[in-house]
Protein backbone atom coordinates (compact mmCIF):
# COMPACT_ATOMS: atom_id res chain seq x y z
CA UNK A 1 0.00 0.00 0.00
CA UNK A 2 1.35 3.40 -0.97
CA UNK A 3 0.53 6.33 1.28
CA UNK A 4 0.54 9.40 -0.95
CA UNK A 5 0.34 12.83 0.57
CA UNK A 6 -0.29 15.72 -1.82
CA UNK A 7 0.30 19.16 -0.39
CA UNK A 8 -0.74 22.27 -2.31
CA UNK A 9 0.81 25.63 -1.57
CA UNK A 10 -0.70 28.54 -3.50
CA UNK A 11 0.99 31.78 -4.46
CA UNK A 12 0.05 34.56 -6.88
CA UNK A 13 2.53 33.33 -9.46
CA UNK A 14 2.51 29.57 -9.07
CA UNK A 15 1.07 26.56 -7.32
CA UNK A 16 3.31 23.95 -5.79
CA UNK A 17 2.30 20.30 -5.62
CA UNK A 18 4.30 17.70 -3.73
CA UNK A 19 3.80 13.97 -3.94
CA UNK A 20 5.30 12.52 -0.79
CA UNK A 21 6.08 8.82 -0.96
CA UNK A 22 8.21 8.86 2.21
CA UNK A 23 5.92 6.40 4.00
CA UNK A 24 6.27 3.82 1.25
CA UNK A 25 8.22 0.93 2.76
CA UNK A 26 9.64 -0.25 -0.57
CA UNK A 27 11.44 3.05 -1.23
CA UNK A 28 15.06 3.14 -0.07
CA UNK A 29 15.22 6.92 -0.21
CA UNK A 30 12.60 8.55 1.90
CA UNK A 31 11.37 12.07 1.32
CA UNK A 32 9.63 13.96 -1.42
CA UNK A 33 9.81 12.11 -4.71
CA UNK A 34 8.30 14.76 -6.93
CA UNK A 35 7.70 18.46 -6.48
CA UNK A 36 5.81 20.23 -9.26
CA UNK A 37 5.60 24.00 -9.53
CA UNK A 38 2.69 25.04 -11.71
CA UNK A 39 3.35 28.51 -13.06
CA UNK A 40 0.32 30.39 -14.32
CA UNK A 41 0.71 32.64 -17.32
CA UNK A 42 -1.56 35.59 -16.94
CA UNK A 43 -1.91 39.21 -16.07
CA UNK A 44 0.10 40.22 -13.04
CA UNK A 45 2.59 37.37 -13.34
CA UNK A 46 5.96 38.98 -13.83
CA UNK A 47 9.47 37.67 -14.21
CA UNK A 48 10.34 38.36 -10.56
CA UNK A 49 7.82 35.71 -9.51
CA UNK A 50 9.82 33.02 -11.30
CA UNK A 51 13.10 33.91 -9.62
CA UNK A 52 11.99 32.45 -6.28
CA UNK A 53 11.23 28.99 -7.69
CA UNK A 54 13.85 28.58 -10.43
CA UNK A 55 16.60 27.44 -8.01
CA UNK A 56 14.33 24.62 -6.76
CA UNK A 57 13.63 22.93 -10.11
CA UNK A 58 14.84 19.43 -11.01
CA UNK A 59 12.82 19.32 -14.21
CA UNK A 60 10.53 21.57 -16.20
CA UNK A 61 7.26 20.87 -17.99
CA UNK A 62 6.32 23.72 -20.31
CA UNK A 63 2.57 23.29 -20.91
CA UNK A 64 0.22 25.14 -23.24
CA UNK A 65 -3.38 24.86 -24.45
CA UNK A 66 -3.55 23.61 -28.07
CA UNK A 67 -6.86 25.43 -28.57
CA UNK A 68 -5.27 28.79 -27.69
CA UNK A 69 -2.17 29.47 -29.84
CA UNK A 70 -1.28 32.52 -27.74
CA UNK A 71 -0.57 30.19 -24.78
CA UNK A 72 2.17 28.50 -26.82
CA UNK A 73 3.68 31.88 -27.71
CA UNK A 74 3.48 33.04 -24.09
CA UNK A 75 5.06 29.81 -22.87
CA UNK A 76 7.91 30.08 -25.34
CA UNK A 77 8.31 33.79 -24.70
CA UNK A 78 7.85 34.67 -21.05
CA UNK A 79 8.51 31.39 -19.28
CA UNK A 80 11.17 29.89 -21.52
CA UNK A 81 13.01 33.22 -21.67
CA UNK A 82 13.07 33.52 -17.87
CA UNK A 83 14.34 29.94 -17.58
CA UNK A 84 17.00 30.46 -20.26
CA UNK A 85 18.18 33.69 -18.67
CA UNK A 86 18.46 32.06 -15.25
CA UNK A 87 20.04 28.71 -16.19
CA UNK A 88 21.72 29.36 -19.53
CA UNK A 89 22.56 26.07 -21.23
CA UNK A 90 22.77 24.21 -17.90
CA UNK A 91 19.05 24.05 -17.15
CA UNK A 92 17.14 21.08 -15.72
CA UNK A 93 15.70 18.55 -18.18
CA UNK A 94 12.56 19.92 -19.84
CA UNK A 95 9.60 18.84 -21.97
CA UNK A 96 6.93 20.77 -23.86
CA UNK A 97 3.32 19.58 -23.51
CA UNK A 98 0.28 20.52 -25.57
CA UNK A 99 -2.83 20.02 -23.44
CA UNK A 100 -6.54 19.65 -24.36
CA UNK A 101 -6.09 17.23 -27.26
CA UNK A 102 -9.61 16.03 -26.51
CA UNK A 103 -10.78 19.29 -28.10
CA UNK A 104 -8.87 18.76 -31.36
CA UNK A 105 -11.25 18.21 -34.26
CA UNK A 106 -10.91 16.44 -37.61
CA UNK A 107 -10.25 18.32 -39.76
CA UNK A 108 -8.37 20.49 -37.27
CA UNK A 109 -9.50 24.04 -36.71
CA UNK A 110 -7.05 26.53 -38.22
CA UNK A 111 -6.82 28.27 -34.85
CA UNK A 112 -5.60 25.14 -33.02
CA UNK A 113 -1.90 24.39 -32.57
CA UNK A 114 -1.00 21.30 -34.63
CA UNK A 115 1.26 18.48 -33.50
CA UNK A 116 3.85 19.64 -36.04
CA UNK A 117 3.78 23.19 -34.66
CA UNK A 118 4.24 21.81 -31.14
CA UNK A 119 7.22 19.71 -32.26
CA UNK A 120 8.79 22.72 -33.99
CA UNK A 121 8.31 24.82 -30.85
CA UNK A 122 9.97 22.11 -28.75
CA UNK A 123 13.02 22.22 -31.03
CA UNK A 124 13.08 26.01 -30.76
CA UNK A 125 13.27 25.98 -26.96
CA UNK A 126 15.61 22.95 -26.83
CA UNK A 127 13.54 20.59 -24.69
CA UNK A 128 14.04 16.82 -24.53
CA UNK A 129 10.62 15.88 -25.93
CA UNK A 130 7.19 17.05 -27.04
CA UNK A 131 4.00 15.43 -25.74
CA UNK A 132 0.31 16.01 -26.24
CA UNK A 133 -2.27 15.02 -23.65
CA UNK A 134 -5.70 15.67 -22.23
CA UNK A 135 -5.62 16.19 -18.48
CA UNK A 136 -9.43 16.31 -18.46
CA UNK A 137 -9.85 12.93 -20.19
CA UNK A 138 -6.60 11.41 -18.85
CA UNK A 139 -5.25 10.75 -22.35
CA UNK A 140 -1.47 10.20 -22.53
CA UNK A 141 -0.99 11.57 -19.00
CA UNK A 142 0.53 8.32 -17.72
CA UNK A 143 3.09 8.24 -20.53
CA UNK A 144 3.98 11.87 -19.87
CA UNK A 145 4.34 11.36 -16.10
CA UNK A 146 6.44 8.23 -16.62
CA UNK A 147 8.74 10.10 -19.02
CA UNK A 148 9.07 13.08 -16.66
CA UNK A 149 9.88 10.88 -13.66
CA UNK A 150 12.51 8.99 -15.66
CA UNK A 151 13.89 12.26 -17.02
CA UNK A 152 14.24 13.77 -13.54
CA UNK A 153 15.62 10.65 -11.85
CA UNK A 154 18.07 10.01 -14.67
CA UNK A 155 16.52 6.68 -15.70
CA UNK A 156 16.60 6.48 -19.49
CA UNK A 157 13.36 6.30 -21.43
CA UNK A 158 12.80 2.71 -22.58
Amino acid sequence: VVDVQIVAVENEAYREWRMDFSKRSLMENSGTLLCLHIISIGKGVERRNYEEILPKLNGIIFMFDITEPNTLHETIGLVAEAVFDYYGSDRPPSVLVGNKIDERTIPPKPSHVTTEQGKMASLRIHVKAYFECSAKCNVSCGTLLDYVLRMITGDRWR
